[in-house]
Protein backbone atom coordinates (compact mmCIF):
# COMPACT_ATOMS: atom_id res chain seq x y z
CA UNK A 1 0.00 0.00 0.00
CA UNK A 2 3.02 2.26 0.35
CA UNK A 3 3.22 2.37 -3.45
CA UNK A 4 -0.32 3.73 -3.62
CA UNK A 5 0.29 6.30 -0.91
CA UNK A 6 3.37 7.65 -2.66
CA UNK A 7 1.70 7.70 -6.06
CA UNK A 8 -1.56 9.51 -5.31
CA UNK A 9 -0.48 12.88 -6.69
CA UNK A 10 0.76 11.53 -9.99
CA UNK A 11 -1.80 9.84 -12.23
CA UNK A 12 0.71 7.75 -14.15
CA UNK A 13 2.43 6.49 -10.99
CA UNK A 14 -0.93 5.83 -9.33
CA UNK A 15 -2.12 3.79 -12.29
CA UNK A 16 1.12 1.79 -12.35
CA UNK A 17 0.93 1.16 -8.58
CA UNK A 18 -2.69 -0.02 -8.80
CA UNK A 19 -1.87 -2.32 -11.71
CA UNK A 20 1.06 -3.74 -9.75
CA UNK A 21 -1.15 -4.31 -6.70
CA UNK A 22 -3.68 -6.26 -8.79
CA UNK A 23 -0.84 -8.24 -10.43
CA UNK A 24 0.63 -9.15 -7.05
CA UNK A 25 -2.77 -10.18 -5.70
CA UNK A 26 -3.04 -12.80 -8.45
CA UNK A 27 0.28 -14.31 -7.33
CA UNK A 28 -0.34 -14.33 -3.60
CA UNK A 29 -3.99 -15.33 -3.30
CA UNK A 30 -3.44 -19.03 -2.75
CA UNK A 31 -5.91 -19.41 0.08
CA UNK A 32 -3.04 -19.49 2.56
CA UNK A 33 -2.82 -15.76 3.36
CA UNK A 34 -2.19 -15.37 7.09
CA UNK A 35 -4.76 -13.17 8.90
CA UNK A 36 -2.08 -10.62 9.82
CA UNK A 37 -1.63 -9.79 6.15
CA UNK A 38 -5.30 -9.55 5.38
CA UNK A 39 -4.65 -6.30 3.54
CA UNK A 40 -3.69 -8.43 0.56
CA UNK A 41 -7.22 -8.72 -0.79
CA UNK A 42 -9.29 -7.33 -3.61
CA UNK A 43 -11.38 -5.49 -1.01
CA UNK A 44 -8.34 -3.64 0.34
CA UNK A 45 -6.97 -2.89 -3.12
CA UNK A 46 -10.36 -1.48 -4.12
CA UNK A 47 -10.35 0.63 -0.95
CA UNK A 48 -6.89 2.02 -1.69
CA UNK A 49 -7.80 2.52 -5.35
CA UNK A 50 -10.76 4.57 -4.17
CA UNK A 51 -8.56 6.66 -1.87
CA UNK A 52 -6.12 7.16 -4.73
CA UNK A 53 -8.84 8.28 -7.13
CA UNK A 54 -10.28 10.66 -4.52
CA UNK A 55 -6.92 12.41 -4.35
CA UNK A 56 -6.48 12.39 -8.13
CA UNK A 57 -10.03 13.65 -8.76
CA UNK A 58 -9.36 16.85 -6.82
CA UNK A 59 -7.16 17.95 -9.72
CA UNK A 60 -8.42 15.70 -12.50
CA UNK A 61 -12.22 15.20 -12.44
CA UNK A 62 -12.02 12.42 -15.03
CA UNK A 63 -10.97 10.07 -12.20
CA UNK A 64 -14.24 10.38 -10.27
CA UNK A 65 -15.98 7.52 -12.09
CA UNK A 66 -13.01 5.20 -11.44
CA UNK A 67 -13.09 6.20 -7.77
CA UNK A 68 -16.83 5.63 -7.49
CA UNK A 69 -16.47 2.19 -9.09
CA UNK A 70 -13.55 1.16 -6.86
CA UNK A 71 -15.30 2.29 -3.69
CA UNK A 72 -18.58 0.62 -4.66
CA UNK A 73 -16.63 -2.63 -5.08
CA UNK A 74 -14.91 -2.15 -1.73
CA UNK A 75 -18.21 -1.43 0.06
CA UNK A 76 -19.86 -4.47 -1.56
CA UNK A 77 -17.00 -6.76 -0.49
CA UNK A 78 -16.49 -5.27 3.00
CA UNK A 79 -17.33 -7.77 5.76
CA UNK A 80 -20.40 -6.81 7.78
CA UNK A 81 -18.54 -7.32 11.04
CA UNK A 82 -15.73 -4.92 10.14
CA UNK A 83 -17.70 -1.77 10.92
CA UNK A 84 -14.77 0.33 12.12
CA UNK A 85 -12.86 -0.24 8.88
CA UNK A 86 -15.93 0.46 6.80
CA UNK A 87 -16.08 4.05 8.06
CA UNK A 88 -12.95 4.90 6.06
CA UNK A 89 -14.36 3.39 2.88
CA UNK A 90 -17.67 5.21 3.37
CA UNK A 91 -15.88 8.50 4.08
CA UNK A 92 -13.89 8.10 0.88
CA UNK A 93 -17.18 7.42 -0.91
CA UNK A 94 -18.56 10.70 0.43
CA UNK A 95 -15.48 12.52 -0.83
CA UNK A 96 -15.61 11.00 -4.32
CA UNK A 97 -19.32 11.78 -4.69
CA UNK A 98 -18.59 15.33 -3.54
CA UNK A 99 -15.88 15.58 -6.22
CA UNK A 100 -18.45 14.29 -8.72
CA UNK A 101 -20.98 16.92 -7.64
CA UNK A 102 -23.52 14.40 -6.31
CA UNK A 103 -24.26 16.20 -3.05
CA UNK A 104 -27.10 13.86 -2.06
CA UNK A 105 -24.86 10.76 -2.17
CA UNK A 106 -21.98 12.66 -0.55
CA UNK A 107 -24.20 13.75 2.35
CA UNK A 108 -25.69 10.26 2.76
CA UNK A 109 -22.27 8.58 2.89
CA UNK A 110 -20.80 11.25 5.19
CA UNK A 111 -23.68 10.84 7.65
CA UNK A 112 -23.24 7.04 7.61
CA UNK A 113 -19.50 7.41 8.20
CA UNK A 114 -20.06 9.79 11.13
CA UNK A 115 -22.58 7.38 12.67
CA UNK A 116 -20.26 4.36 12.32
CA UNK A 117 -17.20 6.26 13.57
CA UNK A 118 -19.18 7.49 16.57
CA UNK A 119 -20.51 3.99 17.33
CA UNK A 120 -17.05 2.40 17.08
CA UNK A 121 -15.21 5.14 18.96
CA UNK A 122 -12.62 5.79 16.27
CA UNK A 123 -11.31 9.34 16.65
CA UNK A 124 -9.41 9.17 13.35
CA UNK A 125 -12.44 7.95 11.41
CA UNK A 126 -14.67 10.49 13.15
CA UNK A 127 -12.33 13.36 12.27
CA UNK A 128 -12.25 12.32 8.60
CA UNK A 129 -16.00 11.71 8.48
CA UNK A 130 -16.74 15.12 10.02
CA UNK A 131 -14.42 16.75 7.48
CA UNK A 132 -16.31 15.08 4.61
CA UNK A 133 -19.64 16.07 6.15
CA UNK A 134 -18.48 19.66 6.63
CA UNK A 135 -17.20 19.90 3.05
CA UNK A 136 -20.51 18.55 1.76
CA UNK A 137 -22.55 20.97 3.87
CA UNK A 138 -20.38 23.87 2.74
CA UNK A 139 -20.88 22.96 -0.91
CA UNK A 140 -24.64 22.46 -0.46
CA UNK A 141 -24.95 25.96 0.92
CA UNK A 142 -22.75 27.45 -1.77
CA UNK A 143 -20.11 28.64 0.67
Amino acid sequence: MQLLTQATDNAHNASAALNEAWRLLCHCDDGEIPPCTGCISSMEISKWAGHTFVRLATKRPQYTSDGIEALEEARADWPRGARRGSAGVITASARIYLANGDLYQAARHAADAVRIATDTGSARNLTLAFAAQSATTTRRHGL
